[in-house]
């Protein structure tokens, strides 16, 4: 379980120290601030490390970077990449490899390793090392990131519909004593959410579909929901039948996508699925409806920047 992240100089600027769950029931995190203070970098920077995007620590700029888990602890530095400049080049750094990354990975006795760009992109034997301690202290970690800008990719959520789709239709066939129950909370957040016009089915022989209330009863391809129907779909399906026990997902912006009364039914469906898979989730947001008003789960990123405001 994810517990802690904390950053210095997130663009040369902002300090940060979020506190994520501290319990098993305590498990859904929203990050919150005014646009350009770092949410969706954040949750880059975690997805980074579990699914081992090591060019993203390149690629923003840092001093300091400690991520625990359970008792482990990542630890990163940006250091300037001393074999990139000379003694007589200036001491501006704003270029990816201009940068090296210090990675101290442990639980008591951190052991640290530096890579430069040039490391990662060639596979060299320290970016090998640093891919085993992470493997080794974080292996039994699971994370996913939901990204909601469908604006910039064609069709990306009707694929993966299909594919979840299918997924499914595989768990219907051969199911398991949670199946029932899964399925239950999925037909709930859909009826609850109203489609409009359209009603779901699910079936062993096609996993799920909609179908048009309509005289000739219209049956949907995946591309014909719009965004918010589609990406509602997306996160409950991942996380219901795809992520496996002690999951990290990561939602960035789901509000986008959703009409207010859809926001304000998001934090009771975050829960059932939480409550159901004990996954952890962390969700960056512009909108206090999405977490209810419960600002109790809330870390505000201005907040923390302002602490006298």
């Amino acid at each position: 379980m994810l517990t802690s992240f904390k950053i210095n100089k997130l663009f040369g600027l902002y300090d940060y120290n979020l506190v994520f769950s501290e319990s098993d029931d305590d498990k859904i995190r929203f990050i919150t601030a005014t646009n350009g203070y770092g949410k969706s970098t954040i949750l880059r920077l975690i997805d980074a490390v579990f699914n081992h995007h090591l060019e993203f620590f390149f690629k923003v700029p840092f001093s300091e970077l400690t991520l625990t888990v359970d008792k482990a602890v990542l630890n990163l530095k940006q250091v300037k990449n001393v074999a990139s400049h000379s003694q007589e080049v200036a001491e501006v750094v704003d270029k990816e490899e201009d940068y090296a990354i210090v990675f101290s990975i442990g639980t008591e006795h951190l052991a640290s390793t530096t890579l430069t760009l040039e490391d990662v992109q060639s596979g060299s034997k320290e970016f090998d090392e640093v891919l085993q301690q992470i493997e080794m202290f974080f292996s039994s970690e699971t994370c996913k990131f939901i990204d909601d800008r469908r604006l910039l990719r064609e069709n990306t959520d009707a694929s993966e519909l299909v594919r979840l789709s299918d997924l499914l239709k595989e768990r219907l066939l051969h199911p398991d004593d949670n199946t029932e129950r899964q399925v239950a909370v999925l037909m709930e957040i859909v009826n609850r959410s109203c489609f409009a016009d359209k009603h779901i089915e699910i079936s062993k022989d096609f996993g799920f579909r909609f179908v048009m209330d309509n005289e000739d009863r219209t049956k949907l391809a995946m591309y014909d929901l719009s965004s918010g129907e589609q990406h509602i779909m997306l996160i409950s399906l991942y996380m219901l039948f795809e992520a496996p026990a002690k999951a990290i997902v990561l939602i960035d912006e789901p509000e986008m996508s959703f009409h207010l009364s859809w926001q304000g039914d998001y934090l009771k469906n975050l829960r059932q699925i939480v409550g159901l898979r004990n996954v952890q989730c962390i969700v960056s947001t512009h909108s206090p409806i999405i977490f209810d008003s419960e600002y109790s789960l809330a870390i505000d990123l201005y907040a923390q920047m302002h602490p006298e405001e």
